[in-house]
């Protein structure tokens, strides 16, 4: 839908605020340009977490009308229902902290992913990684305990990458992969 402004006084409408028979969108909409003018949408600037971006009046730029967009500051100072102050320093520190949190938890899941690398393959860690290569390694267990020749096996990893995993490289895979998924399960 279109924005308009009425240049009689400065105020933004829309097609419908014009005529509120028009069916949106219609492209023959055409209303008097001694009126209305077309606003120019511009797209809002990108902020870090401690900033918000506010729709601003409508001002003229090289002779056209453009939206505008303004820079505020996220939080500001306010009594709760308690009648507890709550500081705009509060808030951000809480908002910066929140954040360093969901970062630091995507380079975690970021980490399991990407894997370690084992043999000369990126082995990832996830989920069913760990589910998989449990499975792969109870079949050792129980076919080299009951004295048999554990068979190789190709195994697939949640990143794409295979591994063949052999009786001769079985403990050197288990070794280092073991330690590295559990190293996501540490309490912080």
């Amino acid at each position: 839908m279109n924005t308009y402004i009425r240049l009689s006084d400065n105020l933004e409408m829309t097609e419908q605020d014009i005529d509120p028979l028009c069916t949106i969108p219609n492209i023959n909409f055409n209303p008097d340009p001694s009126l209305y003018s077309k606003v120019r949408q511009s797209a809002k600037p990108s902020v870090g977490i401690l900033k918000e971006v506010v729709k601003a009046p409508t001002a003229l730029v090289d002779d056209i009308w453009t939206q505008q967009w303004e820079v505020v500051d996220k939080y500001r100072d306010y009594t709760d229902s308690d009648g507890v102050v709550v500081t705009k320093a509060e808030q951000e520190a809480a908002a910066v902290a929140g954040d360093t949190a969901t970062k630091d938890k995507e380079a975690k899941e970021l980490s399991k992913r990407t894997g370690i690398e084992i043999l000369g393959v990126m082995c990832s860690a996830t989920k069913e990684d760990q589910m998989g290569l449990t499975a792969v390694g109870l079949d050792y267990s129980m076919t080299t305990a009951g004295g048999g020749t554990f068979a190789s096996t190709k195994f697939e990893f949640a990143n794409g990458n295979t591994l063949a995993i052999t009786a001769d490289n079985f403990s050197t895979i288990y070794n280092l992969w073991v330690p590295f998924r559990r190293s996501f399960f540490t309490p912080d």
